[in-house]
């Protein structure tokens, strides 16, 4: 299991919005499997710290739009 202190770090890849390809390609790749994982992340938490709840809930919609564009999908190829 992630630990709180390793969801902040991770939570700066996914809201970066100029992501390289290949970190967006993982992302999109395995969004299921973290969406799943981080629906249940700390789930006690959410009740009593309101900022930790919509942090994750910002997460998890972010994960969950993520597509890869023709562009970066060709990007990503040539490396």
């Amino acid at each position: 299991h992630i630990t709180l202190e390793a969801f902040q770090v991770f939570k700066i890849f996914v809201a970066n919005p100029r992501k390289e390809p290949e970190v967006k390609k993982i992302l999109v790749d395995n969004r299921v499997k973290l969406v799943r994982y981080l629906e249940g992340f700390h789930a006690e938490r959410e009740g009593v710290d309101e900022q930790f709840r919509e942090e994750k809930g910002l997460v998890i919609a972010t994960l969950e739009g993520l597509v890869m564009d023709d562009d970066e999908e060709m990007a990503g190829e040539g490396e």
